[in-house]
Parts: structure tokens; C-alpha cells; sequence
């Protein structure tokens, strides 16, 4: 952490744009700097704290909040993945294993929606324009 603690310091005297950013939406800037001192890489870290609750009940559906929200992260995460996998396919020209992909993102974007993690609507768009992009090739 004292080794953050001293580029998030750097950060803040270098750029001064991130350490806006820093103040007002994260809880730390990481920077990656060469040799020069110029910034080769910058992330973002934010730290997620449950709230304070003044009732057992509040803080248990403090912990279920948080719980949820970090498998349904995954579950996101994973949808992503499988769309993209469809979708770099398609952008290499490799028709056989867009569909293939294609075949195994379907039951994941139908799977988001059984779960309530995204809209019929837009799973449906989804399916409808990796469809096209596949039928295209």
C-alpha cells in the first residue's frame, strides 16, 4: 500500500486531471511511470465499503447487497465475454467458429434475462445483430 500511497503522491504532483478524478469519483489513481517520469499506465481503483446500518436487518441486507452485487458483476462480465467472442469471430473472418460461438452465447444471453441481469429487449437486440453479423460473412 505505501508503494500506492507514493505514485498516487507522484500522480497527483504530475497530472493534475487525475487527481480531479481521484477527488471527486475514485478512491485512488494508480500510475505506471518510465524511467522519465511520464505516465505509461493509468488505472483507477475504487474501493467498495457496505454502508453503515444501525439495525441488524440493515446490516444484513447490507452484506446480501453486496454479495449480489459482486456475483451479478461476474454474471455481467461473463455475458460480455461471450458476445465478444461471437463478435472477434466475425472481425477475423472465421465463419465456423463465429457460429460456434454464436450457438454457445445464446443459452448465456438467455440465461442474463431468466436472471434479471439485462432486458428481454436488449437480449433480444443482441441475439438479432450477432445473428446478422454471422449470417453476413
Amino acid at each position: 500500500m505505501r508503494k500506492h500511497t507514493e505514485i498516487l503522491l507522484k500522480s497527483l504532483r504530475l497530472c493534475a486531471f487525475a487527481s480531479k478524478i481521484a477527488a471527486t469519483r475514485h478512491d485512488y489513481v494508480l500510475l505506471n511511470l518510465d524511467k522519465a517520469g511520464r505516465i505509461r499506465d493509468l488505472k483507477f481503483q475504487c474501493e467498495w465499503r457496505t454502508p453503515l446500518a444501525n439495525s441488524a436487518q440493515a446490516r444484513k441486507r447490507a452484506r446480501q447487497a453486496e454479495t449480489r452485487r459482486q456475483h451479478n458483476a461476474g454474471m455481467r462480465s461473463m455475458f460480455r465475454t461471450y458476445v465478444k467472442k461471437v463478435v472477434y469471430a466475425v472481425e477475423a473472418g472465421e465463419k465456423v467458429q463465429a457460429e460456434d460461438a454464436y450457438k454457445a452465447a445464446i443459452p448465456v444471453i438467455d440465461g442474463m434475462v431468466s436472471k434479471g441481469l439485462i432486458h428481454k429487449n436488449k437480449a433480444a437486440r443482441h441475439k438479432s445483430r450477432l445473428n446478422a453479423s454471422v449470417r453476413a460473412m
